[in-house]
């Protein structure tokens, strides 16, 4: 019954945390084109930097929202309907009552999660995918802005 109720709240957990994973990876398509776009010409290079910069601080801020509301309003969702979800995941009464009981706990690491995969999958693409150069004067564009 145990493993019934964990496979079931598992499961009801990777299903909602997909939909921020899609979030994520279109954040990292967005970060993907802007780190890919432009070129180094010397002057221009710090004018450009720094409105790159102020491109994936918005990507980023963007995908903090997003990815916040997103995962706060699933996990709220899910917490509010948890008695109709758990009626339509199983028919089993005795594993219903023992989802009802990690079902909170479940809820919180499914917003946090959801909300990680938005936030930081995306920054660290970011940083994967910049040279050192780049990084620095982004950081100071970031900061300065």
């Amino acid at each position: 019954m145990a493993a019934a109720a964990y496979n079931l709240t598992f499961q009801l957990g990777f299903a909602t945390t997909q939909i921020c994973e899609s979030v994520a990876v279109a954040v990292q398509t967005l970060l993907a084109r802007e780190i890919a776009s432009g070129g180094d010409d010397g002057d221009k290079n710090t004018k450009q930097t720094i409105m790159k910069a102020k491109r994936v601080r918005h990507l980023i801020n963007g995908s903090i929202l997003v990815g916040g509301l997103v995962a706060g309003g699933l996990s709220l969702l899910t917490f509010f309907q948890k008695e109709s979800v758990l009626r339509g995941l199983t028919t089993d009464a005795s594993i219903r009552e023992a989802s009802r009981v990690i079902f909170p706990a479940v809820l919180i690491t499914q917003g946090e999660l959801g909300f990680v995969l938005c936030c930081f999958d995306s920054f660290l693409l970011f940083l994967k995918n910049t040279n050192k150069h780049d990084a620095i004067q982004f950081s100071k564009a970031l900061h300065t802005q």
